[in-house]
């Protein structure tokens, strides 16, 4: 049944609706006035569950709390704040709420129709003032962990008031809820769930996205890259892809500048190892790219939508890189779930546009805005992202404190709040670690008077070491500290069966990890679980795109010779299929020290102990079996694997 909301109901004690914009099985989207903040215009989205089991009305407030708290911590002038979450009860129903920023305007693509209307395309210009608003957008998201997952024309909103383009619609709920709508089908919700779209609309979603549900900072330079391009032609992204050949038909494209050209096939290329993997790295290239284009003069140039003030945000200081673990060389890879949820997301950049009539009248906007004849320099590094979390629960530092000590514990502060990493964990986090360090201090509090200054001084040694290594993690890595449990190992066995594995190798490359910072403890206690699941988080993630699993195919009778190199304490996974019965000989060898582990399709190891690094048999399970060699030295190793597979006898 779908879920009613009525015009001037109350939710929430402060939210009246104005107007019910969107209305299926998934929830309602309604245009409200915010009685608590002079009648303000907000977006509420109400999201519906597929039933009413009290277990999953703990698990999605479980998975829809954080996830929401987290997108409250985004403060950019292009991003829609999120303002509110809260439960709905109503007719012994709950359901759960999120109000937004209501943005008045259209949507990238109802300007550009327009624009195709008035027989306006956009320019080469036009097209680089697009890249120059939305690149540093995305360089904030990416560097605070977050991936869009949903950019296209639909997706992005004309804001009126400052002619600025606003991303919208973003996938971390859609996530959550296409989670909360698959794991409890039954006969009365299998073909409503069937139903839900994707997140990653075909055309501007990357073909991995699309198949694997993998995605990552190039999945959205991907989707930023097809709207560009189908701004510039007026044509689907798919209109010009050669589904025969899995190519991009570029001989089609006509582009004032090639540069511009060249730009855009960096972005769309169909391998992800040859996209850019950072927005800044893109406007890097755009700057060059400027830089051999000439000035236009006033005559030549067309009015555009397309100019804006430049933004202005608070300075501040890098965030750290958003790659996989230091040793790794490669990129970490963000994986989430390609399906999306609610129609009422799809289509809200049209009723964000629908709803200005219920607003008080103003002149329409003249979309003729002039086009300067210079373009705006790019900035030369990207906009400060020291934006702290508005929910966080770190007290000041205690006033008495020296002026250095205090100086100290707010940049240590600082830097926790930059990488998103939860305050209670951390702090359970650092309490391990100096409780550990120091056992005669255990259950002894730290006051702010002189004699305890030294063990103050050594915790916060502890805390700037705790940054260090959880900095190496990836941005959804890290913000997911505090929450990771038991249901996380089952959704990875889930995943990795896609990818022909088990969770075997994967605790192998994670405890290989895990030990090196530290080497004295078990992961089996929190907060130190929470480390070890961060870890395995960023490997899943590596394998399922590719970058760290290698199938074999060895020929019956036949050594196959596997040579590579692992950067230090880097692991790699590679696969073989075997029938039952079939005698395997595995053994890798290197130049320096490595540790090998060799599992069956069940995820049983073959190998006795860690010390071992070959095994000969004949298998017993048809299926694929794995073989795992993580680095365990500080430089380069180099390795040979050696397998040879010979037939039942």
């Amino acid at each position: 049944m779908v879920s009613s909301v009525q015009l001037d109901e109350i939710l929430g004690d402060r939210y009246r609706i104005m107007r019910v914009l969107r209305q299926n099985a998934f929830g309602s989207t309604a245009l409200v006035e915010d009685l608590s903040q002079d009648c303000q215009a907000r977006i509420l989205q109400e999201l519906k569950l597929p039933s009413q089991d009290p277990r999953l009305i703990d698990r999605a407030r479980e998975l829809l709390t954080p996830e929401v708290e987290f997108l409250k911590r985004l403060h950019h002038p292009q991003i829609p704040q999120f303002h509110d979450f809260f439960e709905l009860q109503r007719d012994q129903t709950v359901s759960f709420c999120v109000v937004r920023t209501f943005i008045e305007g259209m949507s990238l693509r109802q300007v550009l129709e327009r624009r195709q209307g008035e027989n306006r395309p956009l320019s080469a210009l036009e097209a680089i003032r697009l890249l120059q608003q939305l690149l540093p957008v995305l360089d904030y998201l990416h560097n605070q962990g977050v991936i869009h997952r949903n950019l296209s024309p639909d997706t992005i909103l004309w804001r009126r008031q400052d002619a600025r383009l606003v991303l919208i619609e973003f996938g971390g709920l859609l996530q959550v809820m296409t989670m909360l709508w698959t794991e409890r089908q039954d006969v009365t919700t299998l073909g409503t769930a069937a139903d839900l779209p994707r997140v990653g609309q075909l055309g501007y979603a990357p073909p991995e996205q699309i198949q694997k549900g993998i995605v990552y900072t190039y999945t959205d330079l991907y989707a930023l890259g097809a709207t560009v391009l189908m701004a510039l032609t007026g044509q689907e992204p798919l209109s010009l892809f050669d589904l025969e050949r899995g190519q991009w038909r570029w001989q089609e494209v006509k582009v004032e500048y090639p540069v511009l050209l060249t730009l855009l096939q960096g972005m769309l290329a169909l391998k992800i190892n040859d996209r850019p993997h950072s927005a800044q790295t893109v406007l890097q290239t755009l700057r060059r790219a400027l830089q051999e284009m000439p000035t236009p003069s006033p005559s030549t140039t067309n009015p555009s939508e397309f100019v804006a003030p430049p933004v202005v945000v608070e300075r501040g200081l890098w965030l750290r890189s958003l790659g996989g673990w230091l040793w790794r060389g490669g990129v970490a890879i963000a994986f989430a779930a390609a399906a999306g949820v609610g129609g009422w997301f799809v289509g809200q950049a049209w009723l964000d546009y629908q709803v200005k009539t219920v607003l008080p009248s103003r002149p329409e906007l003249d979309l003729d805005l002039d086009l300067a004849p210079e373009v705006a320099p790019l900035p030369t590094e990207s906009a400060a992202l020291n934006f702290p979390p508005t929910n966080d629960q770190e007290p000041e530092p205690e006033p008495d404190l020296p002026e250095a000590e205090r100086d100290r514990k707010l940049e240590l502060r600082r830097q926790r709040r930059e990488l998103a990493i939860d305050y209670d964990f951390f702090k359970a986090l650092v309490n391990d670690r100096y409780s550990q360090e120091n056992p005669d201090r255990e259950g002894i509090p730290l006051t702010p008077e002189p004699e305890d200054q030294v063990w103050r001084d050594r915790r916060d040694v502890i805390a700037q070491q705790m940054l260090d290594q959880l900095g190496e993690l990836s941005g959804e890595a890290r913000r997911r500290l505090g929450a990771y449990n038991r249901d996380d190992r089952r959704q990875w066995e889930q995943r990795l069966q896609k990818q022909n594995l088990t969770l075997g190798p994967v605790e192998l490359l994670t405890n290989t990890v895990f030990t090196l910072y530290f080497p004295q403890d078990e992961p089996d206690q929190e907060p130190l679980a929470q480390v070890w699941s961060a870890i395995a988080f960023d490997y899943i993630r590596d394998l399922e795109v590719g970058e760290t699993l290698i199938p074999l195919t060895p020929t019956l009778g036949t050594e196959l010779r596997h040579s590579g190199s692992l950067d230090p304490w880097q692991g790699k996974v590679f696969t073989v299929a075997l029938e039952a019965g079939q005698s395997l000989t595995a053994n890798g060898v290197s130049d320096y020290p490595t540790v090998v582990g060799i599992y069956d399709p069940s995820g049983r190891s073959l190998l006795a102990n860690s010390n071992e690094r070959s095994w000969s048999g004949q298998v017993s399970q048809t299926g694929y079996y794995a073989i795992a060699i993580v680095s365990n030295a500080p430089q380069t190793v180099n390795y040979n694997l050696y397998l040879t597979v010979k037939a039942a006898p």
